[in-house]
C-alpha cells in the first residue's frame, strides 16, 4: 500500500460515519439543538430527535447529514460539521479514544505520519485545555505503539480571539508536561475567515506570541 503523510487532519472531522454513530448512540445528552438550529436555518430541514438514530441508521444517509461536498460558505460547513460536535460528549475520555482509534484508521488508509488539529471553546478553563490536550495527546501515542506509525497534534486559535493569551497557554503546557511537549507541534488559526484578514495577525506571526 501507497504511504502518505497528512498534515491537514482535524482530529474529529477524520471520525468515520460508522464510529459518529456509535459514540452519539452511547452519549446520554446529545446537544442536539447544535445541530438542528443551524441546519434547519441553513438547508431548511427539521430534523426529529425523538427518532434521529431510526431515521439515519443506513450509514449513507447518516453521512450525508455532516458530509461537506459542495462549494458553499462557511456557515453551511458548520451546520454539518455540528453534528460531531452535538454528538460527542467531548471530554478526556473521549478525546484519548477518538484520538487513538483515528490513528488506527488512517493508519490502515495508508497514513504513516498525520497531525491533527483541536479547537477548544473560548469559554474553556485553562485546566480544561490542559486535561484535553494531553487526552488528546495520550490517545495519539496509544495510537502510534498500536500502529507503528506516527502522529502529532496541532492546537486552532480563535482568530476572533485573545491569541497571545492562548499561545501563552499552550506555552506553559509544553513547561509543564514533556508528553504534550512532545506532541504539540503546531498551531493554526480557526472559526470564521472572513472579516479577520491575516494581516491582522502579522505581530503574532512576526514573534509577538513570545
Amino acid at each position: 500500500m501507497k504511504q502518505y503523510a497528512d498534515l491537514h487532519n482535524h482530529l474529529y472531522g477524520s471520525i468515520t460515519s460508522e464510529f459518529l454513530y456509535e459514540i452519539g448512540r452511547s452519549n446520554p445528552s446529545p446537544r442536539w439543538e447544535i445541530f438542528t438550529n443551524s441546519y434547519q436555518q441553513y438547508f431548511g430541514k427539521k430534523i426529529s430527535t425523538e427518532t434521529f438514530f431510526e431515521d439515519y441508521k443506513d450509514p449513507d444517509s447518516f453521512r450525508k447529514l455532516y458530509l461537506f461536498n459542495h462549494c458553499g460558505p462557511f456557515p453551511e460547513f458548520q451546520a454539518k460539521f455540528n453534528l460531531i460536535i452535538a454528538l460527542s460528549k467531548f471530554d478526556p475520555a473521549e478525546i484519548a479514544l477518538v484520538a487513538t482509534r483515528i490513528v488506527e484508521d488512517q493508519f490502515r488508509q495508508g497514513v504513516t505520519y498525520g497531525e491533527y488539529r483541536v479547537m477548544y471553546s473560548p469559554f474553556e478553563t485553562e485546566q480544561g485545555i490542559y486535561d484535553k490536550t494531553l487526552a488528546a495527546c495520550e490517545g495519539l501515542a496509544r495510537g502510534e505503539e498500536k500502529t507503528g506509525g506516527f502522529a502529532k497534534l496541532a492546537v486552532s486559535l480563535h482568530r476572533d480571539g485573545d491569541v497571545f493569551r492562548e499561545y501563552s497557554i499552550y506555552k506553559d503546557l509544553m513547561e509543564k508536561n514533556s508528553l504534550i511537549r512532545d506532541y504539540l507541534v503546531g498551531l493554526d488559526f480557526c472559526y470564521i475567515e472572513e472579516g479577520f484578514p491575516p494581516k491582522e495577525k502579522r505581530n503574532f506571526q512576526d514573534g509577538g506570541g513570545g
